[in-house]
């Protein structure tokens, strides 16, 4: 449905499929761009995010198709089997690959305090664990560790990545003051020895050109933002798995407002 539209046809394209699937949405329009909001209207609540724009060129497949599909998903899910005692809201960011400009827009104009956590969403339909990043290996959050809790669970492994090349809209929640957000992204054993040495190699002050040569080693990064990021690169199982896992994570927020608020959960 996405790939290889522009990021104006991908916002149509959405917005048809949840008028199609009759989900309410808004859209929340800015200067340059336009986020699109889908909500059961409960607080408090959690969210999860993904953009829709993609950079000139590249068909944006797995950067990134694959997040607004499992959004699709989810949606469905917690359409169709309702939370009883929260809300969970769905981000649909415009702008994205413009300095994060459709986040930025979103957190200046709108309230944060009845959010719980947000879980962004980038690059789904590759590798086979979980990167959780920007966060250090002793970093403190209740919805990360309720996420690796979950995967635990389940025998699926997550690894916490500190050192990332790039950033993604979890950061304009952090710019505002809201710590309680990171990015989820999958991965592959590769990736993340890339990733170390890609780190080490910033470190002690490696060229710009040798640190685009770690980063492109990395299978990751083999078809980003190029003309090679197809669907035919990417695998469904990924896909699935992280609908599962962020489903069982937020239902385990689903609890009265007091038991949150005992939990540390809530405000």
């Amino acid at each position: 449905m996405l790939e290889g539209k522009t990021s104006l046809q991908r916002r149509q394209v959405i917005k048809s499929h949840l008028t199609n699937q009759k989900i309410p949405f808004h859209s929340h329009a800015y200067q340059s761009g336009e986020n699109l909001i889908v909500s059961t209207r409960r607080s408090p609540y959690l969210a999860v995010s993904g953009h829709y724009d993609v950079v000139s060129g590249s068909p944006g497949a797995n950067d990134n198709a694959t997040s607004v599909a499992v959004i699709f998903e989810l949606i469905d899910r917690f359409f169709t089997t309702p939370l009883k005692h929260i809300g969970v809201t769905f981000l649909l960011f415009d702008e994205e690959e413009k300095a994060l400009q459709g986040s930025r827009a979103y957190v200046q104009d709108h309230h944060l305090s009845e959010m719980m956590g947000l879980i962004n969403l980038e690059m789904l339909g590759q590798g086979d664990q979980w990167a959780l990043w920007p966060l250090r290996p002793d970093e403190p959050g209740r919805l990360w560790e309720v996420f690796e809790e979950v995967c635990a669970e389940s025998d699926i492994r997550t690894q916490r990545v500190n050192h990332v090349l790039h950033t993604g809209d979890h950061e304009s929640f952090r710019m505002a003051g809201f710590g309680e957000c990171f990015t989820l992204t999958a991965v592959s054993d590769r990736d993340l020895e890339v990733a170390f040495h890609f780190q080490k190699a910033r470190e002690v002050g490696a060229s710009p050109q040798t640190l685009m040569e770690i980063l492109s080693k990395a299978p990751l990064f083999t078809h980003y933002h190029r003309e090679t990021d197809l669907s035919v690169h990417l695998r469904e199982e990924p896909l699935m798995e992280a609908c599962d896992l962020i489903e069982k994570c937020i239902r385990r927020y689903d609890l009265p407002l007091d038991q949150l608020r005992s939990l540390g959960w809530a405000r």
